[in-house]
C-alpha cells in the first residue's frame, strides 16, 4: 500500500533518483517502501515518535526523566554528542528496562539525521519544542504550478517543499 503510494507520485513525475531527505516515524513498512522506490533517501526518523516508543516502555515517574533527557540529546551541539548521550541513557535503562533500552538503540542513527547533516532551522518553527526534527522535515504543501515537472527544492527548517 505505501509503496503504491510512493511509486504513484514517481510515475507523476516525483524525482526519485535525487538524494531526498525524508522525514519519517519509525514504521517498517514506510521505511522498506522509501527504500525500494527512492535511490539516495536520506532518512530522518521522527524524534518525537521514538520519545513516546520510549516512554510507552518506562513507568510514568520514570518516563518523564528518560523524556527530558531525550529532548535534551536531540538538542546537543553535534550528531556525536548526541549519539552519545543516547547509548549512555539505553546503557542505564538496560538493567531494569531492557524493552526500552533497545528502543532508544533501533533506528537510532535514523533519529540523528539532521544533526549529522547540519541542519539548522530559520526563525519560522525555531520556538520552545520544537525538536530538530520538526524543523528539518519536509512536507509537500502544496502541487507544483502548472506545467511544472514535481522537482521539489526542500527548504529545510521551513516545514514546506517549495516549486
Amino acid at each position: 500500500m505505501v509503496t503504491d503510494l510512493l511509486t504513484g507520485l514517481r510515475d507523476r513525475g516525483l524525482d526519485t533518483s535525487q538524494a531526498v531527505l525524508l522525514g519519517i516515524e519509525g514504521g517498517k513498512a514506510l521505511r522498506a517502501a522509501v527504500l525500494r522506490v527512492f535511490d539516495h533517501p536520506v532518512i530522518q526518523r521522527c524524534q518525537l515518535h521514538k520519545i513516546r516508543n520510549v516512554a510507552d516502555k518506562l513507568p510514568d515517574r520514570l518516563a518523564s526523566t528518560v523524556t527530558s533527557r531525550m529532548r535534551a540529546a536531540y538538542q546537543a551541539e553535534s550528531a556525536l554528542a548526541a549519539e552519545a548521550q543516547l547509548q549512555a541513557l539505553a546503557k542505564v535503562l538496560e538493567r531494569t528496562h531492557p524493552g526500552a533500552a533497545g528502543s532508544v538503540r533501533e533506528g537510532l542513527a535514523e533519529t540523528l539525521t539532521v544533526l549529522r547533516l547540519s541542519v539548522r532551522g530559520t526563525d519560522r518553527g525555531n520556538g520552545p519544542g520544537v525538536s530538530r526534527a520538526q524543523r528539518g522535515a519536509a512536507f509537500m504543501t502544496r502541487p507544483p504550478p502548472s506545467g511544472h515537472t514535481a522537482s521539489p527544492r526542500c527548504h529545510l527548517g521551513q516545514s514546506e517543499i517549495v516549486w
